[in-house]
């Protein structure tokens, strides 16, 4: 069961614009969502100049194995 962008957007209490990311940067069965979030928002901060998606591509492979293991090597060093 995916998650899609229709099912998002009608199920939000608000208007807004939105973004997504055309690859899962997450692995499905991951138990780091809350460190995902942590380390997007590090990076971000210190990335403002860049668009969402190119700081997407920048911090993330396309191989969500590997954005685990840069993930926990992030907490290894906070």
């Amino acid at each position: 069961m995916g998650t899609t962008f229709d099912y998002i957007k009608n199920n939000l209490p608000f208007d807004a614009v939105y973004e997504f990311n055309s690859f899962p940067v997450q692995c499905n069965k991951s138990y780091l969502c809350g460190s995902f979030v942590i380390y997007f928002l590090v990076e971000r901060y210190f990335n403002l100049d860049l668009e969402f998606e190119e700081l997407l591509n920048d911090i993330f492979e396309p191989d969500c194995t590997k954005n685990e293991t840069t993930v926990l090597n992030f907490l290894k060093d906070i």
